[in-house]
């Protein structure tokens, strides 16, 4: 099974408690500033978004932290889902050579919200949920259910407090 870039979006934005604030990066991926990002692997960027370009996949790690020193934060990224499988991963709290491989161990500390194998079928689509914890080499599985998918979909991961991240799909919960 082929495994497909993750992100066509990605928006970060300190975490409220009310819905009313503003985002201090808005990324769209037409290329892949180094300046920003740490890249890892050999990803691209283009008109349609981040995508891979070889196997293993690649990653954009942000190189500064959220303004202020705050490590409340949220990613939202809108995925283009023509086909069905790949995994689209978001990482949250990553070192700069953060990677989950699928060739092998996975680098650096992260949390990976991962929507995979997205599968269309009779009109409808869906798709596993995973939460992964990857540190010291070892990638290890926090929570998984599975959830709805579609072409445009929004996921929205959100770090906050000490340690706690929360998964919506189209701002429904799904792994808090």
């Amino acid at each position: 099974m082929k495994r497909h870039a993750w992100i066509l979006s990605l928006l970060l934005a300190p975490v409220t408690l009310s819905a009313a604030y503003t985002y201090w990066l808005t990324d769209y991926f037409g290329t892949l500033n180094t300046t920003t990002w740490e890249v890892n692997g050999s990803p691209t960027g283009g008109a349609t978004g981040f995508h891979r370009s070889t196997t293993p996949d690649g990653s954009a790690i942000l190189k500064s932290g959220v303004p202020g020193g705050s490590s409340n934060y949220e990613v939202r990224t809108q995925l283009t889902l023509a086909a069905s499988g790949g995994s689209y991963i978001t990482y949250l709290r990553a070192s700069l050579d953060a990677r989950i491989n699928p060739t092998g161990t996975p680098v650096g500390s992260f949390i990976a919200l991962e929507v995979k194998n997205p599968t269309f079928s009779n009109g409808t689509c869906s798709a596993t949920l995973n939460a992964w914890r990857g540190t010291g080499g070892t990638l290890t599985l926090l929570a998984a259910t599975t959830g709805p998918c579609s072409n445009g979909m929004e996921v929205r991961a959100v770090a906050a407090g000490s340690g706690w991240v929360r998964l919506y799909l189209n701002e429904v919960l799904y792994f808090a």
